[in-house]
């Protein structure tokens, strides 16, 4: 029953994100893949050659594997990006755009090929949905698994698609865009099994932040280097807005697990006991059930609409289990402090106390923020700190540094 709810809740946010025809055709799709993987399943042995099994693209000889980087000398890149299926709010696949726009900038000729299962009938039709949705790219979009053209780097951006780029061998140079710590993602399973693979297969890695740079050479051997999550200055700012002074933005994004929001409804049902009149606005998904506690429905917001909340809270909560979000920053670029998880990843990134970093328990999180709702002195001096920090922050600036990464080559 809770699976097809969260069908029903998917299908009404991809009708009004997208229109009827892309929900239908999901919808469509997502049938026809279930359909597959049912008929591939008989007493759980795995039988059907003509429709194959869904985790096929999973084996990989690597015994067979002849891949031979090759030095670049040429200062105009041919790169081919390997990115999975994504909608219109992937903030993932937004930065990996972000990076595309500005390295074709640069003066680099850039490629995306979609690999795995797509809900895209066509490169165009894909490539009209990044445009309208995300950034303007000249960038040729291409779906499926058909050969890839010669380039000068083929960049994974996801451990799906680095199964893809293991078997290219018409390139001189391999990148794993690595954006988050994938194998936790999942529980103790295949699924985790194989995305941890992929940091074994050799890579130079390219990650977002230092946290992910030291897991990749420490555990997995890599050569790894770093660009810094920044934010967008023109829309990014203090809004003229009338600050409150006891409303609370929580970043709620309950279908993604790693946005630990049952612990963060946990801390905020103790501080509205507590603070009785305190506003909590919970965003960044449209349905919230099982709230004991009164709250405003912030919904999906878009950047201008973000900016805003932002400008007009006092504290701002967001939680990150694995690598640290964009969300934070662009919440100290308008002003507003921020309450997060202390993790050896958030203790990395904020080094320096631009964000109150509670113990991952409902009552510290609870104290931190009535502390912070309570105490205007203590707020108003984290606030200008983590203003002052985020400024270094700046797109072109990091996609410089991972441009000047793959020149390394």
């Amino acid at each position: 029953m809770r699976r097809i709810l969260y069908l029903a809740r998917r299908a009404l946010f991809i009708w009004r994100t997208s229109g009827i025809k892309v929900m239908l055709r999901m919808a469509r799709n997502y049938l026809v893949r279930k359909r597959a993987i049912k008929r591939s399943h008989i007493a759980g042995s795995y039988v059907s050659r003509h429709n194959g099994f869904f985790w096929d693209f999973i084996k990989v000889n690597k015994v067979l594997y002849n891949f031979t980087p090759q030095k670049i000398t040429s200062e105009r890149l041919v790169i081919n990006w390997y990115i999975p299926d994504f909608g219109v709010s992937s903030g993932g696949h937004m930065t990996i755009f972000r990076m595309i726009h500005y390295l074709e900038k640069f003066g680099h000729d850039v490629r995306i090929y979609i690999v795995g299962h797509t809900n895209y009938s066509s490169g165009n039709e894909a490539r009209e949905v990044i445009l309208k949705n995300f950034i303007d790219l000249n960038a040729s979009v291409e779906i499926g698994h058909e050969p890839s053209r010669d380039s000068d780097i083929v960049i994974a951006t996801s451990w799906v698609t680095a199964y893809y780029v293991y078997l290219i061998n018409n390139t001189k140079q391999k990148y794993y865009f690595v954006q988050d710590y994938e194998p936790a993602f999942y529980a103790m399973s295949s699924e985790y099994i194989f995305a941890e693979e992929t940091y074994k297969m050799g890579y130079k890695c390219i990650t977002a932040g230092p946290w992910l740079t030291k897991i990749m050479r420490n555990r997995y051997n890599n050569i790894s280097d770093y660009f810094d999550l920044a934010f967008d200055h023109s829309v990014y700012y203090p809004r003229n807005v009338e600050r409150s002074k006891n409303t609370i933005a929580f970043y709620a994004r309950h279908v993604t697990p790693r946005r630990g929001v049952e612990l963060g409804i946990l801390a905020l049902s103790i501080v509205k006991e507590l603070i009785p009149d305190c506003e909590i606005v919970l965003f960044g998904w449209n349905d919230y059930h099982g709230v004991p506690f009164e709250y405003t429905n912030g919904g999906i917001l878009n950047h201008n609409q973000l900016a805003e909340l932002y400008s007009r809270a006092t504290v701002g909560m967001v939680f990150s289990m694995t690598n640290y979000s964009l969300i934070p920053h662009e919440m100290m670029a308008c002003k507003l402090p921020v309450v997060e998880i202390k993790s050896e990843c958030t203790q990395e990134v904020f080094k320096s106390g631009e964000a109150v970093l509670a113990d991952p328990d409902p009552y510290s999180i609870a104290n931190e923020i009535i502390h912070l709702l309570r105490n205007e002195e203590a707020r108003e001096q984290l606030t200008e700190r983590a203003y002052r920090y985020v400024q270094q922050f700046d797109w072109e600036k990091s996609a410089r540094k991972v441009e000047s990464i793959l020149k390394r080559s």
